[in-house]
């Protein structure tokens, strides 16, 4: 059985060989997932841009220098910070579970039943691959991801990474630095 605690887990605690009970530790094992956060307003990111430069230029300009029609440091800092509030309320966070090679061949099967074409690059099964991985938000399926892609292609592969790496990479952690060795004690490696 695993502790239920709040403190850290020390790395260095291995499972007694004489009482380690494989079949309860496999009950409880879980396929890597992912998340990525995309942005349905990413044109933003453009007058987010454009803002960033004007307000270094309006803060290079001292206020008697400056003629009517220009804009103050602060006018610009509050446009850019109602842009920066659309854009993330636009944030859509997809959580994907990684998929091993026997369910891909499950989904191409089904397809091929369902007489949908597939072409030599893949890129229908992908959405189909993504649709079954999926676990949150509901409603993604893969004509959502079909249109996403059409709107976003580099954010939709970002989706599609999360997904591979899900799907095929040891899940990885990267630990804080706490700067008093708890860091290196956690990790199982010496100060």
């Amino acid at each position: 059985m695993s502790k239920n605690t709040d403190e850290p887990v020390d790395v260095d605690e291995a499972p007694d060989p004489e009482s380690f009970d494989a079949a309860a530790w496999l009950s409880g094992a879980t396929s890597t997932q992912r998340s990525v956060t995309v942005y349905g307003r990413a044109d933003l990111v453009a007058e987010i841009d454009e803002l960033d430069r004007l307000a270094r230029i309006a803060r290079q300009v001292p206020d008697e220098d400056r003629s009517l029609g220009d804009p103050s440091p602060e006018g610009i800092e509050e446009r850019r910070e109602d842009v920066y509030r659309q854009w993330a309320a636009s944030a859509l966070t997809i959580r994907v579970e990684g998929r091993s090679d026997d369910r891909r061949a499950a989904i191409i099967k089904r397809l091929k039943k369902d007489g949908v074409t597939l072409d030599k690059d893949g890129n229908e099964e992908t959405l189909h691959f993504l649709a079954d991985a999926v676990q949150s938000p509901a409603g993604l399926d893969s004509g959502w991801f079909r249109a996403f892609r059409d709107k976003s292609e580099s954010q939709y592969r970002q989706v599609v990474q999360a997904y591979v790496t899900a799907s095929g990479a040891p899940p990885v952690v990267t630990l804080p630095f706490f700067g008093d060795g708890s860091r290196s004690r956690r990790q199982g490696t010496s100060s």
